[in-house]
């Protein structure tokens, strides 16, 4: 029997905790920053009386994330669209992966849709090591998220990821509440979107006992989340130089907060989210392998291929393929204006971060490159399937 006490350490909040935490925002000395983030035309006063009407989680979603998410659609958005919506079935409870690009969009993105069509959202896994300012924790678990411990000891790792494994279960099959959880633990930073397989060993590690009772149970659907212009496109390509040029290089304190903040700041062009029908309607044909590491490894594989499968591709994927391998094989996907702005876009984004263009060139194009390579051979593999 799981001592369901244990998970307050990771959960969010709940209901009846919402208006403490409120008033502990209200208090820090953070706050004058955090109100100007999200409430950029009202002063103190207005916030703590409107602060007070918040009652709950739904509240908390409904008059601060969504409205904020609604302006950032206007300003740094193009066209935000998403298809396969009701076929994945939200009101049924369910394990979320997608890929992951942002690091607050991805989720934030994929509940205003739902929140928006008007189906219950879902709880957000999130790593410990962005949330150590408290009142960023506070607002994450405001916001449904619950906590993956990353800073721990070898170890403590059996006991939290047994937590963590625990948590996610309990809440699909007994709470009847759907989780997210990025594919990978970190952002894909080279665009290439592959599931790790130990995120599904540690899924597995509660649950049924049979591996494929417990991933069936779960409900797992994919997703793809497709951003025409990565925010984060010149850090991530700047991480990449960095560590080529010393394999030791390591992210500062601060690097985490910057990408998250140029995540919700730059612009993004077009956004589309497709998501799946699901995993179960697949995993019949898994049934014959037997040795339990061979079939998260083809787990692993499906969720794969329906990522990469329902990834949009842009112009700009296009474009990248064609500059890195110096040909037009894919012209027709874009004009010339689109090749000229494109081009000039990634330069000013490079030397906005005081970077080296032709050192970091490479490093975006193989970014949006990945993404056209992974979908047409997941084209191809469902195409055989039938």
């Amino acid at each position: 029997m799981i001592d369901t006490n244990d998970f307050d350490a990771i959960r969010p909040y709940r209901d009846h905790e919402v208006q403490q935490a409120i008033q502990e925002l209200l208090e820090s000395k953070y706050l004058n920053e955090a109100l100007h983030f999200f409430f950029p035309n009202q002063n103190k006063e207005e916030i703590t009386s409107f602060a007070g009407s918040i009652k709950d989680i739904h509240n908390f979603q409904g008059k601060v994330i969504v409205p904020f998410l609604d302006n950032m659609l206007k300003s740094q958005i193009k066209d935000f669209t998403q298809d396969g919506l009701q076929e994945t079935r939200p009101n049924q409870p369910g394990l979320y992966i997608s890929n992951h690009r942002d690091i607050i969009l991805d989720s934030g993105l994929m509940n205003y849709a739902f929140f928006r069509s008007g189906y219950p959202t879902t709880e957000i896994a999130i790593g410990s090591n962005l949330l150590q300012n408290p009142d960023v924790r506070r607002l994450a678990r405001l916001n449904k998220s619950f906590v993956v411990n990353r800073d721990v000891s070898p170890k403590e790792m059996y006991f939290v990821s047994q937590r963590l494994s625990n948590y996610i279960h309990h809440q699909i099959e007994e709470e009847n509440q759907s989780v997210w959880i990025a594919q990978r633990e970190g952002r894909a930073k080279d665009g290439n979107d592959f599931t790790q397989t130990g995120l599904l060993k540690m899924l597995l590690m509660g649950g049924a006992k049979d591996p494929k009772e417990a991933i069936r149970n779960m409900n797992i659907k994919p997703f793809a989340i497709s951003y025409e212009f990565d925010p984060c496109d010149a850090l991530k390509a700047q991480e990449h130089y960095n560590k080529s040029m010393n394999p030791d290089h390591q992210k500062g304190p601060l690097d985490d907060i910057i990408s998250m903040q140029t995540g919700l700041v730059e612009y993004k062009g077009n956004v589309h989210i497709g998501f799946t029908e699901g995993l179960n309607k697949h995993l019949g044909a898994l049934d014959d392998i037997s040795n339990r590491n061979d079939y998260i490894f083809a787990v692993a594989k499906l969720i794969d291929t329906l990522i990469h499968y329902h990834y949009k591709l842009w112009p700009s994927n296009y474009i990248c393929a064609d500059l890195l391998n110096e040909n037009d094989h894919y012209a027709d996907h874009y004009t010339q204006d689109n090749k000229d702005q494109f081009i000039a876009y990634i330069e000013n984004k490079i030397l906005k971060i005081n970077g080296h263009v032709e050192a970091y060139m490479p490093y975006i194009l193989r970014m949006y490159t990945n993404p056209l390579t992974n979908h047409l051979h997941a084209k191809k593999v469902l195409e055989q399937k039938g």
